[in-house]
């Protein structure tokens, strides 16, 4: 569900829209999560929840600006098919992980979606797929290479892409999963428009435009509007279990 079908729909959005709009889009996968962790997972839905995501939403569009963006249907529509189907593997990922753990979910999911995509990448070397791929315009996928483009100079990327962004990363989600709820959890995403611009500021010097600090503001009022009553909560049963033990 995640490395075949999500982040296949996620390189198909790519390549017909603009990464940048792709990735803040992709964002939304939160919406997803709460629908889904309702159906399956039987998690309230709170009044502090939908007030977040319609903060948190409002933030995005800003960001997106889709008024004087030329956003491609295509391209919204794939990433929405990737932002719903990562929000089914993180659902059923939850699931899993009461019983076997995060690591052990992000492990496995990992070496088997991996297996798969090989599998389907060797399809790729037959005549017969490469063409009808050609035919329909996913070039991109036709006679897929295994080992090329890895350079000395680039191995360091490869890195921290492979062991930090996708071994750590989703192991830290999946763990964050195991002491919070699957919306809880989620709102990481909504970090991603408000960290990207940061960090292209601070490191390489890109401005950051007016309509993307007010999204940013945004977002972080719906993050606070989702956490805010939680941690109040655990405060009260804090102050409670002091005065119990006292």
């Amino acid at each position: 569900m995640c490395v075949v079908v999500s982040m296949t729909f996620y390189q198909l959005a790519v390549s017909t829209s603009k990464a940048s709009v792709v990735a803040v889009l992709f964002s939304c996968n939160p919406v997803f999560v709460m629908f889904f962790a309702y159906i399956l997972l039987k998690e309230y839905i709170h009044k502090n929840n939908i007030l977040s995501l319609i903060l948190e939403i409002l933030g995005i569009l800003i960001i997106i600006n889709p008024l004087h963006t030329n956003l491609n249907l295509n391209g919204v529509l794939l990433t929405l098919l990737s932002a719903i189907t990562f929000a089914i593997y993180g659902v059923l990922g939850k699931k899993k992980c009461i019983k076997f753990g995060g690591l052990a979910v992000t492990c496995f999911s990992f070496i088997f979606g991996s297996l798969e995509m090989i599998m389907l990448s060797l399809l790729t070397k037959f005549d017969f797929v490469s063409s009808l791929l050609n035919s329909n315009n996913l070039g991109v996928f036709s006679n897929i290479p295994f080992f090329t483009g890895y350079t000395l100079g680039n191995f360091l990327y490869v890195i921290y892409i492979f062991v930090f962004v996708t071994g750590v990363g989703y192991a830290l989600y999946f763990k964050a999963m195991e002491e919070t709820s699957a919306n809880t959890a989620s709102l990481v995403f909504f970090f991603k428009p408000v960290l990207s611009p940061i960090l292209a500021f601070l490191l390489i010097h890109e401005s950051i435009p007016f309509n993307m600090i007010i999204g940013i503001i945004f977002i972080i009022l719906g993050s606070i509007a989702s956490l805010f009553p939680s941690i109040l909560n655990n405060k009260h049963n804090d102050k409670n279990k002091a005065i119990e033990e006292s």
